[in-house]
């Protein structure tokens, strides 16, 4: 601050008053304020927003492994004839199922046993777990496996980042996990329980579900 006396009319007067350098300097300060506070609120803001956003992705991925467990929940140990083979009605994998099941989820099939297949296809960077549906009375059980991913009754589930099955197999009194089941070595129709772990983002703790089924032995 710059401070001038003056002599007017035979007085003093005192004249006080910024510089231009300390006016600079002080809208200089401001600025770093300003910016600072609403870089602070736009963090803020940020944060919250993909707070929002993996608070409904958890949600939609509940739903859908809550679906997932019902459909587990009521399957049934059919058996698949074609005129070229007789087979068991579950096979899985580490990331693909199909079984028949008497609860249905796409929209349309409201009545008698549906043939369903979960699976999980590559997107890039990121996964997509799939699932195919369709009442056992229209599905064609002669084409070759997985060409239902062409057909109309495919549905994207949801986006992952990982997700696993594993069987739970009883045998002779003693059971065990396996992370495949295929209905050629099958010495019952299903397995006596279901686990899916399903993980949306590598640092996020993943969802899990546990089913245990109607298991019988095969006819």
């Amino acid at each position: 601050m710059k401070c001038e006396n003056r002599m007017i009319d035979g007085r003093f007067q005192n004249r006080q008053g910024f510089t231009l350098i300390e006016v600079l300097i002080s809208i200089t300060l401001i600025g770093v304020i300003m910016v600072l506070i609403f870089g602070g609120l736009r963090i803020g803001v940020n944060a919250w927003e993909t707070g929002e956003k993996n608070i409904d992705a958890s949600q939609h991925q509940q739903v859908v492994l809550d679906l997932m467990r019902r459909q587990l929940a009521s399957m049934r140990a059919a058996v698949i004839e074609t005129s070229d083979e007789r087979k068991l009605g579950f096979s899985g994998g580490p990331a693909s199922m199909t079984y028949i099941s008497s609860y249905a989820v796409a929209p349309g099939n409201f009545y008698g046993d549906v043939y369903v297949r979960y699976w999980v296809e590559d997107a890039g960077n990121r996964y997509i777990l799939k699932m195919y549906e369709n009442n056992t009375l229209f599905e064609n059980f002669s084409k070759t496996s997985g060409a239902e991913a062409d057909g109309g009754n495919t549905y994207n589930l949801t986006e992952i980042w990982k997700l696993k099955f594993f069987y739970y197999i009883r045998e002779e009194g003693q059971g065990y996990w396996t992370e495949s089941w295929s209905p050629d070595e099958a010495d019952v129709q299903i397995p006596a329980a279901v686990r899916c772990v399903l993980q949306k983002d590598k640092d996020v703790a993943p969802l899990e579900i546990f089913v245990a089924t109607r298991e019988s032995a095969p006819e």
